[in-house]
């Protein structure tokens, strides 16, 4: 059950997992399931750990480096509103 209504959120393959008061809250919690968060924050640390290898690498080619440094500073964009990010990191 949804909210005060007895209802399910259009186009979700999940079951019904939560009973809230606001058939708002539900939708958001269906949209942004835990385990596929889960998921893809995982998928992004392994991008994340894989591009500092390639910068921090001794050897391989400049390209390739430069390369992961631009993809590196792309990812930490999205963070620029955090208190330990850093101007040097910009794109």
């Amino acid at each position: 059950m949804y909210g005060h209504q007895d209802m399910e959120v259009p186009d979700c393959a999940q079951p019904r997992i939560a009973v809230t008061l606001d058939v708002s809250y539900e939708r958001h919690i269906v949209h942004n399931d835990p385990a596929r968060v889960l998921n893809e924050l995982a998928v992004k640390q392994d991008r994340l750990k894989y591009l500092a290898h390639v910068v921090d690498g001794s050897r391989g080619d400049a390209g390739k480096r430069a390369q992961a440094e631009h993809l590196l500073r792309l990812e930490a964009a999205a963070y620029d509103w955090h208190e330990d990010y850093r101007p040097e990191w910009r794109p």
